[in-house]
Order: C-alpha cells, then sequence, then structure tokens
C-alpha cells in the first residue's frame, strides 16, 4: 500500500492556504494516518476501507477530501476519522444541510461559469478558441494545482457546443449525419484526439439536451443511441472495410439489423413529417450497420445521468468519427439520439463510465460551509457483454413504460421478423408474405 500527499501552493486570504492532492495506488484494507504538525496546522491523510479521506484541522475551520459518492454517513465518517464531528459545526442529524451541501458541490461541477468552481489547468492545447482571451489568474481565487505544460486556464464543465466551436447549425446537422464531419473522407480539423485526452477524461462535458433538444431532449428510455451506416477512413484496425486508398461505398463493422423506421419519431431531424423506411424485411439485406449507445438512470444526482455529456462525446465523435471512421445516418432517421427516435433494431454496442469524483469539504465555525468537486477521474468502458440491452437491464430507476418503450426499439438478437410483422399489420392491416 502505498499513500502519497503532495502540497503546492495558491494565493488565498484567509485560514485556508494550501492546497493538497492525495493519491494510492491500491485497494486500502486497513487504517493508517500520518500526521504532519507546521505552524500550529496539522494534516491528516487516512485511509479507510476503500476510501481515501484528507483533511486539516485549523482554528475555526476543518477541510475534508473524500473519493466515494456524497452522502451523510461519507461525510460523517470522513469527518469522524478527522477527530471532528458534524456537532461541532452544527450539522449533527442534519443529512438535509449535508445533501445541499452535495448538490452545491454538483452545481458548481456541472458550471460553465468561470469561477463555478476549482480552476484547472489544460494540457497542451485549448479546446475552445474563446479561451486564449480568459488567462484569469484564477491561483487569486481557487487553489490550483498545475499539471506539466499546462498553458491554458478552464472553466469547470465544458459547454457541449464547445467541442466543435462552430455553432448550434452545425453541430445540429452533425447529429442528424451531415456536415464534412460525416461527408468527408480525411480526418478533419476539430482534433477530438485532443479533447479526449485533455477534457473528457477529466472533466465533465455538459449534455445538449436544451442545445439539441430535438436529438436528446427528454429522453423517454434513459438512453441515447447512435447507429452508422458508412466508414470513412481506415483506421488500420480493421473496423469496417474501408481500404487506404478506396472508401467509396465501404461499411462499417456490421452489430445489428436494422429492422424499420416511424419517420415521425425523427421528423425534425429527417424533415419528413409521417411515413417509414423499410429495408427489405424478407431478406435483411439493409446493409451493414453499426450501433452504439449509452444509459443512464433516472436520478439527477446519479454520475451517469451528470455525465451524459462525456459519454455522448465518447460515443459519437471520439470512439466511432475519430477512432473508427464511422459517419453517416439509417435514411429516415437521426444519426445520434434518443433511443425512442432512433430506428428499431435488435441489438446495440454499449459504452458506461467508470467515474471517480472527489469532493471537498470546508466547515467553517461561523456556519459558512461550503463544498465542490476537487477531482474528476473517468474511465470509458463497455457495458456488461457490450450490450445495451444489459445496461438497461441494470439500471435501478427504470419504470414499466419506459422498459416498453426501450424494448419497443431494441428488440433482441433474431426478432427483426416477428417485430416488424406484428408492426406492419398493426398499422397498415396487411400480413407480409415471407417466400
Amino acid at each position: 500500500m502505498t499513500v502519497e500527499v503532495l502540497f503546492f501552493f495558491s494565493i488565498i486570504l484567509g485560514p485556508e492556504i494550501r492546497a493538497s492532492r492525495s493519491h494510492h495506488n491500491s485497494k486500502i484494507c486497513s487504517f493508517t494516518e500520518h500526521q504532519h504538525k507546521k505552524n500550529n496546522m496539522k494534516i491528516s491523510t487516512i485511509a479507510l476501507t476503500s476510501i481515501l479521506f484528507t483533511a486539516s484541522v485549523q482554528a475555526g475551520v476543518t477541510i475534508i477530501e473524500f473519493t466515494d459518492d456524497c452522502d451523510y454517513d461519507t461525510v460523517a465518517a470522513a469527518v469522524a476519522a478527522a477527530g471532528e464531528d458534524l456537532a461541532t459545526w452544527g450539522l449533527d442529524g442534519g443529512e438535509a444541510q449535508i445533501e445541499e451541501l452535495c448538490e452545491e458541490a454538483r452545481n458548481k461541477n456541472s458550471s460553465t461559469q468561470r469561477g463555478g468552481g476549482a480552476c484547472k489547468c489544460i494540457v497542451e492545447s485549448c479546446v475552445w478558441r474563446s479561451c486564449h482571451n480568459t488567462r484569469v489568474l484564477c491561483s487569486l481565487l481557487f487553489p490550483i494545482v498545475r499539471q506539466p505544460d499546462s498553458r491554458f486556464l478552464s472553466i469547470s464543465s465544458v459547454p457541449f457546443k464547445r467541442i466543435t466551436d462552430k455553432g448550434w447549425q452545425f453541430d445540429n446537422n452533425y447529429f442528424d449525419g451531415g456536415t464534412y464531419l460525416n461527408e468527408e473522407y480525411e480526418p478533419v480539423e476539430v482534433n477530438f484526439d485532443d479533447i479526449y485526452d485533455n477534457q473528457a477524461q477529466d472533466t465533465l462535458i455538459t449534455y445538449p439536451d436544451d442545445y439539441i433538444e430535438k436529438n436528446f431532449g427528454d429522453c423517454q428510455a434513459q438512453s441515447v443511441m447512435c447507429c452508422w451506416v458508412q466508414d470513412r477512413y481506415d483506421d488500420g484496425n480493421n473496423n469496417g472495410n474501408c481500404a487506404q486508398d478506396d472508401c467509396k461505398d465501404a461499411d462499417p463493422a456490421d452489430n445489428t439489423n436494422v429492422c424499420y423506421v416511424e419517420m415521425e419519431a425523427g421528423s425534425a431531424s429527417s424533415h419528413v413529417a409521417g411515413g417509414d423506411a423499410i429495408f427489405s424485411p424478407q431478406d435483411n439485406d439493409e446493409g451493414d450497420a453499426h450501433c452504439h449507445g449509452f444509459a443512464w438512470e433516472d436520478d439527477e444526482t446519479s454520475k451517469d445521468y451528470r455525465y451524459r455529456g462525456n459519454l455522448l462525446f465518447y460515443v459519437s465523435m471520439y470512439d466511432h468519427l475519430s477512432a473508427r471512421g464511422y459517419v453517416r445516418e439509417v435514411p429516415g432517421a437521426p444519426m445520434c439520439g434518443c433511443v425512442e427516435k432512433m430506428p428499431v433494431v435488435e441489438e446495440s454496442d454499449c459504452t458506461e463510465g467508470e467515474i471517480d469524483e472527489t469532493y471537498r469539504f470546508r466547515f467553517n465555525s461561523n456556519g459558512n460551509h461550503g463544498a465542490t468537486i476537487s477531482d474528476v477521474a473517468i474511465t470509458y468502458n463497455a457495458c456488461t457483454n457490450n450490450e445495451l440491452a444489459d445496461r438497461f437491464d441494470e439500471l435501478e430507476t427504470v419504470t414499466d413504460e419506459t422498459r416498453e418503450i426501450f424494448e419497443s426499439y431494441i428488440v433482441g438478437e433474431g426478432n427483426c421478423d416477428d417485430v416488424f410483422d406484428t408492426w406492419f399489420e398493426e398499422k397498415y392491416g396487411y400480413v407480409l408474405s415471407r417466400r
């Protein structure tokens, strides 16, 4: 077991005059404590079970940090591990008060206003052009830990529209399968790899439910899916059949069957008010298609809900567009959208986020308590069996109505024929003859 405590400087007037960061590289199953005394200040690093608590105690102020879900029991345990008691701060039995502080931290982490959370440095490059004009001395306002070769200061979350920085019309068309991001055969000027390396793994990206509402607003099935039908370039990893010198009519790796598309569901994207797209159901010869999605709990405080924007960026722009070259939509549907706005398909691959958040609480004897999320670490993993349906089954906040909607669009391997026949007869009054 290794526990390392690093101390950095920051410029703050008041009782708190330092920033700290703690790392551990093994699961901690024992109790350890290291104490350092200097200038009447005690710094304690306390590891208990699998949670690392970092605390400092000064006259009238206690500061704690922990990496875990934010709730009353975790905060109380961290304060107790620092040798303090919530009663000291008038918070004993105050679960509602602790939850307000947790919510305060989450709101700051989601803020797109400068100063909404702890300042942070972007390594090597700036994600959006305007940041060149906003080199604010955050160290005058917040503790800051500088990373090697960092040059630019960032706000606490990335607005989704800043990923391309080309405006609503461009992003709107992109998610419907248009713009040169989908139409060109070579990598394009937006460097999604830089955004993945410098932002998407440690910074919240806002989910564009208000920005691109027609695709991502009010998802009834608590899930988003993208479906692609073309491979734009050869990535050297056998993803799709685009050759180095010939990408004409190249296909992505086929991982599903498209049953049909009800154009009314995605009419704002297809610009067709009604009608259906049917792809030769007798022979399942709609061509190769690749679908990939993610799902979340119906709980605004959950990590998978709050970091939906990160997963949308990863799935649509980094993992499939940038890394694999997958582009263009199933005709009649958006390229990406809420599952209920997408084609009816048999299966979909799936990604989920493993998200660790470090909360920083500051308890003050004058009652002016505060909380922030001081650090975020995001790992993108395949869901159980790499199946969106399996990920949906794992959700704990799903109603019967939500499940019915989801299962009417992700119908299961080998079920396209039966689902199509039932739908076709109910909608048009005809029975399809399969000869």
